[in-house]
């Protein structure tokens, strides 16, 4: 749904009924029952799971996405982060899937440390207006810069 909720998956902020009818409009609705028509066409294709990464390769061959915590957290509150030595098993991880002809694409963020983590594979760079960031009347949108890296 590509954010499309003002949801942006960290632990921080309120939420209330007062701000969802606020960022609320009828094309995040329809494409919110798109992605829905989607899934429900595709259930028997699309799995969601919550668990330890290496677990997913032993039970299916399939298309991997992953969303792992940012690597320069700069002090965001997220819930999980990542050591240098989950690091350096996500990529031990991620070269073996990509070994096994396992299709996979990462969204983190653009930092030169991720960026030479991940040299040897597609790494497409882009940007955005965060539009829920306004507070207080501050009418500037902050940018955000992400990376998506790829092997196909």
């Amino acid at each position: 749904m590509n954010n499309n909720l003002t949801f942006n998956g960290q632990a921080k902020g309120t939420w209330t009924q007062l701000r969802l009818e606020q960022n609320w409009n009828i094309n995040k609705w329809e494409r919110i029952l798109k992605c829905k028509e989607l899934l429900l066409k595709n259930k028997d294709k699309v799995k969601f799971n919550n668990q330890n990464y290496w677990m997913q390769c032993f039970i299916y061959e399939s298309f991997y996405y992953f969303d792992p915590p940012y690597f320069a957290n700069k002090g965001k509150p997220h819930k999980h982060k990542f050591t240098h030595n989950d690091w350096t098993s996500f990529k031990f991880f991620i070269d073996y899937l990509n070994d096994r002809g396992q299709l996979f694409l990462i969204s983190l963020d653009n930092c030169s440390e991720i960026k030479e983590m991940f040299k040897d594979y597609i790494i497409v760079e882009k940007e955005w207006k965060y539009t829920s960031s306004n507070t207080k009347g501050n009418k500037i949108c902050k940018t955000g810069k992400e990376l998506f890296i790829k092997n196909y």
